[in-house]
């Protein structure tokens, strides 16, 4: 019996599997949620806890935005969209959370950013845990120093946008993940 993966973007690995130890194929449940970039609307009007986004701006001089690299599959522009309907998107920077991946090419800065990348693409840096400034913030319970991005630490106002999924050998991802790893 031959089974077909679907492994990255456009590739496929194909199994030879003996038919007696195939017991079937699992598939997850569909949750509909609607509209996304309505669901984005509604979760930034009605956030589960803390102030409105307007209320968490209000007063920040230097607002930092950590979005995820192109190996993930965060909507980011979908994000940006709603986000521009609230504030003016240049009023901020936006850092890349590469952790120990690649900054990003110019095709996949253009994925994450979508039709906003050329208007912010001056506002745009990727972290790069060899050469960027960071700042030491102490040591966790293991006694591992954590030094997190200069431009994280010294924002006003840091906002993530992240999605937090199973990652196959790293527990999940996003999440915490933006900044130890991501911004690290």
């Amino acid at each position: 019996m031959r089974i077909s993966i679907p492994y990255g973007k456009e590739e496929e690995q194909v199994l030879e599997l003996p038919e007696e130890n195939f017991a079937g194929t699992l598939y997850p449940k569909d949750v509909p949620i609607g509209d996304e970039r309505q669901e984005v609307r509604r979760a930034l009007q009605e956030p589960v806890a803390g102030p409105s986004l307007e209320k968490f701006l209000e007063g920040g001089k230097d607002i930092v935005f950590i979005v995820n690299d192109g190996t993930r599959p965060t909507p980011t522009c979908k994000v940006l969209d709603a986000l521009a309907e609230r504030m003016d998107l240049t009023k901020a920077r936006y850092l890349v959370a590469t952790g120990a991946h690649r900054a990003p090419t110019e095709e996949e800065y253009r994925f994450i950013f979508g039709k906003h990348y050329d208007l912010l693409r001056d506002r745009i840096h990727s972290h790069d845990a060899r050469k960027d400034k960071c700042v030491f913030l102490g040591k966790s319970k293991n006694g591992t120093e954590m030094h997190i991005n200069e431009m994280a630490v010294n924002a006003d106002r840091l906002i993530i946008i992240t999605s937090v999924e199973p990652h196959y050998f790293a527990g999940y991802t996003g999440g915490r993940k933006s900044f130890l790893p991501g911004v690290a």
